[in-house]
């Protein structure tokens, strides 16, 4: 009998828990997309060429909000070089320079640990520029982008940027 009380015992604990879990609120943090504002990120630390976004404190999975970038490039990283290579930081600066309120931010690799974004192809590199929290503000902005001359295979792409803080 003390067996069957303790085993329905834990079998209500387990549904509650699971309950609780699936309620969970899931707090998105900002994109931080103009370069030239201070960010709250809750210590942690970006990488330069990372877009950064606010963090909620006691997170376990930092998540930002949904965004629009403008891709101005892209490939498929190869098996046989160096990922870190294939969008340097010189070339980013330089593009950041064309838009200083617009952060130029780049996917260099896929490896555990690194800030990572969902909406790419796993093996994808690319640079892109902050385009806009909503289609309209993305398509505004890639006008201006085109207009530069330098990037007219540029093209919007909805991401999300995420980490896992565990």
């Amino acid at each position: 009998m003390k067996n069957t009380i303790f085993l329905l015992i834990l079998i209500g604990l387990f549904f509650v828990g699971v309950s609780f879990g699936q309620n969970r609120k899931v707090t998105r943090g900002k994109i931080c997309g103009d370069p030239t504002v201070k960010c709250k990120t809750n210590e942690i630390t970006f990488e330069s060429y990372e877009i950064p976004f606010e963090l909620p404190k006691n997170y376990i999975v930092g998540e930002s909000e949904w965004f629009y970038a403008i891709i101005l490039k892209s490939s498929k990283s190869s098996a046989n070089e160096n990922c870190e290579n294939q969008i340097t930081e010189d070339e980013r600066l330089s593009v950041q320079k064309l838009f200083p309120s617009n952060k130029v931010f780049a996917h260099k690799c896929d490896e555990p640990g690194l800030l990572y974004y969902v909406g790419v192809k796993y093996d994808t590199v690319f640079l892109a520029v902050y385009g806009g929290k909503t289609l309209a503000e993305a398509q505004k902005f890639l006008k201006v982008v085109k207009f530069s001359g330098k990037f007219q295979g540029a093209y919007i792409k909805k991401l999300q940027a995420q980490f896992n803080g565990t």
